[in-house]
């Protein structure tokens, strides 16, 4: 079990305007903050409906319904500034590192301004449903979703078809294409980062989690940005994206989300960028995919970022065209098959057959009535 120094402990206690959090365990730790499971109840739950004047409410057997829901919270902790209280709750934070902390906590409580503004009625994306200030720093509290990561998922399935990754991919391409929108990139794209959850009706909701590896890009300037990277996955992230990163590149999210790509056709995990090539990418995709398809994963996937689309919707664009052509070239190969073109003869002549049979029959009919 990973050990997580300085986190609050299970059973501590966070209050918002809206409801109670009881830390469950902390789940992940870096440079900037701690991730924590909570359970979650409502400080003013809904009340129950008052019985109307005369009428007896029925003595009907008591139901508890559980208000109490589990939650994701973030909190701000910069790790190598900060540590905790006698209470160990309190941030304690020494006199030298006092300013950079504050500034760091304002940039991110203006983050999840634009992170709220950019995911609002999107569910590609873990929604934000709360965020406050406590224990003299900021958190933000996310929905909490069942279900398997993509990583699990195809590790206990095996490499899955073209269309199903497209189907499970589509919404994590269109989540990355709304933060390009707003000038953000996600640093922390990777198998672990998407949830395959499902919705009430029971169909598939794959949703983009880690909200808090971002990297915000001001309009004004490319040079200007608001947080450093937060993650670098290995096997996922691009060359680029170790450096400095101190320019808005979509180039770099497409690499990644080829990356995943190549994780789910294949079940293998792609080089690290530092051996990443054309060829290897290539040897790696299966024989069957369409080859416009390989290429376009091939070439999102180039170490150069100047050599990738310029952008996810010509990525993907590419990727759905080259699955119509290849249902065109299934449908053809299909129609041109022998055995099907003997089938489509036999059903000619026996709808032939059926016709003549009728004629004959009406014009038998139309003799005997005329005799």
């Amino acid at each position: 079990m990973a050990e997580f120094k300085k986190a609050l402990k299970a059973g501590a206690v966070l209050r918002s305007a809206s409801y109670i959090y009881t830390v469950i365990e902390p789940e992940q730790q870096d440079g900037f903050g701690i991730t924590y499971l909570v359970s979650g109840v409502p400080i003013n739950p809904p009340a129950a409906p008052r019985p109307r004047p005369g009428i007896v409410p029925l003595a009907l057997p008591r139901q508890e319904q559980s208000s109490v829901k589990k939650f994701i919270v973030r909190e701000h902790f910069m790790f190598h500034c900060s540590d905790r209280g006698d209470d160990d709750k309190e941030l304690a934070i020494d006199e030298y590192s006092e300013s950079t902390v504050d500034d760091f906590q304002k940039v991110f409580k203006d983050t999840m301004v634009r992170l709220k503004n950019a995911i609002k009625d999107a569910d590609e994306f873990l929604q934000i449903v709360d965020d406050f200030e406590a224990n003299g720093t900021y958190y933000y509290v996310t929905e909490c979703l069942p279900g398997p990561s993509l990583k699990k998922y195809v590790e206990d399935k095996g490499k899955i078809s073209v269309r199903e990754a497209r189907e499970l991919l589509e919404p994590i391409f269109k989540a990355v294409r709304r933060f390009h929108t707003h000038r953000i990139l996600h640093t922390g794209l990777s198998p672990e980062a998407i949830i395959i959850s499902r919705r009430p009706d029971g169909t598939v909701r794959p949703v983009l989690t880690q909200l808090y590896s971002c990297k915000m890009f001001n309009a004004e300037s490319d040079g200007e940005l608001q947080l450093p990277p937060l993650s670098c996955p290995d096997h996922y992230a691009p060359r680029e994206q170790y450096g400095e990163l101190d320019k808005f590149l979509p180039q770099t999210n497409l690499y990644s989300l080829a990356a995943m790509l190549t994780f789910s056709l294949t079940g293998e995990e792609p080089p690290l960028a530092e051996d990443v090539d054309e060829e290897i990418i290539a040897s790696m995709l299966p024989d069957d995919i369409p080859p416009t398809f390989r290429a376009a994963v091939v070439k999102a996937m180039s170490p150069d970022w100047h050599d990738r689309y310029e952008s996810v919707t010509v990525f993907n664009s590419t990727l759905l065209s080259s699955l119509v052509s290849d249902d065109d070239r299934i449908r053809d190969e299909r129609h041109n098959d022998p055995v099907n073109r003997r089938k489509r003869k036999w059903r000619a002549w026996i709808i032939l057959a059926v016709v003549l049979a009728l004629v004959i029959g009406v014009v038998s009919v139309l003799l005997s009535l005329n005799e």
